[in-house]
Parts: structure tokens; C-alpha cells; sequence
């Protein structure tokens, strides 16, 4: 049983002057211990302390941590072990604001909005944010135009999606961390 201490997150409440101050400008410091204590809050997240956890997250989230997969895999987390995907767009929305520049965390919570939330709406809306991304996979822009016409997709064009988001350098080391994850 994890004891109230353990959803105490460090540094949350300081400002960005005293972060910068106290790190003499190696922001990244905090980045690290903050992200090795989210790391450590998802492996650690069960339906019985999701609310605690996903709390503790987003204070570190609230941070925009320069660790893209991080926010991916409390996602996947909160999606498929902890079937609460409501809990994931808050931390989808703080990783699009950490990497605008990057499609993998809209493309993410798109197919968590289709696949999971039945949200297709929602799901569009992500796709259409990704399309604009430069750099996007072609089978992502198709799957936008395909649900912008049909508001449906298939299995099998869900699976490629899935596939598509677990490739590239990101991707690679997302598929590591669930293989490890789907392994216990």
C-alpha cells in the first residue's frame, strides 16, 4: 500500500525564477527528477489510486517535463490499465503544449478519443491539430480524411494507427516501456 507521501511531488511549487535560480539555468535537472518521479507514479497507477496518481501527474505534467514518451505512457496508463481515459486529456493537451511541433502525442490522444472515449468529434479534432504537423505519416493524414468523410474507422485501420504511433525514435522507446509493462 502506497503511503500518502508517495503522491507528494518535488519542486511543484516553486516558481520558475527559483528553479532557474536554484539550478543556475540547467532547467533540464528538474526535468529529469521530475520525470523519474512520473515514471515512477505510472508504473505504480491501479484503478484504485488513479485519481491520486493522475493529481500528482498533472502537477508535473503543469511543468512541461521535455520527455515526449512520458506523457504517452501515463496516457496508455490511464487508457488501457487503469480504463479511466478521461483522465488522459488533461495530460495530452500539457504534452501538446511541451511539443507543438510533434504529432505523436495528438495522434495519441486522438485514437485514445476514438478507440477508448467514443468520441469521434474529439478525435478529429486532435487528427486535424497532427495533419498540420510537419513531418506527419501519410496513413495519419488518411485517417484524418477518412474519419472527417465517415466518422468511422475499422479495426484494421485502428491497428495501423496504432502502429504508426509506436514508430520513430519515440515510438521505439514507447513499444520498449509497454513491452515491459504488458510483460508482468
Amino acid at each position: 500500500v502506497l503511503g500518502e507521501d508517495y503522491f507528494n511531488v518535488p519542486y511543484t511549487g516553486m516558481s520558475e525564477l527559483s528553479m532557474n535560480m536554484y539550478s543556475l539555468g540547467h532547467r533540464g535537472i528538474f526535468d529529469i527528477n521530475l520525470n523519474t518521479k512520473a515514471i515512477s507514479l505510472i508504473l505504480q497507477a491501479k484503478p484504485e489510486n488513479a485519481d491520486k496518481t493522475f493529481e500528482a501527474l498533472d502537477k508535473i505534467f503543469d511543468r512541461l517535463i521535455q520527455f515526449e514518451t512520458t506523457y504517452m505512457l501515463a496516457c496508455y496508463k490511464a487508457m488501457q490499465e487503469v480504463e479511466r481515459p478521461e483522465l488522459c486529456n488533461h495530460i495530452a493537451i500539457r504534452g501538446i503544449e511541451a511539443f507543438p511541433d510533434r504529432w505523436n502525442i495528438p495522434v495519441m490522444q486522438a485514437f485514445n478519443s476514438y478507440a477508448r472515449a467514443r468520441d469521434a468529434d474529439a478525435a478529429l479534432a486532435y487528427y486535424e491539430m497532427a495533419v498540420k504537423i510537419e513531418g506527419v505519416p501519410q496513413s495519419v493524414i488518411n485517417v484524418y480524411h477518412k474519419l472527417k468523410k465517415a466518422k468511422k474507422l475499422n479495426r484494421e485501420e485502428l491497428d495501423h494507427l496504432m502502429k504508426t504511433m509506436t514508430t520513430g525514435k519515440s515510438g521505439q522507446l514507447l513499444n520498449k516501456v509497454l513491452n515491459k509493462l504488458n510483460d508482468k
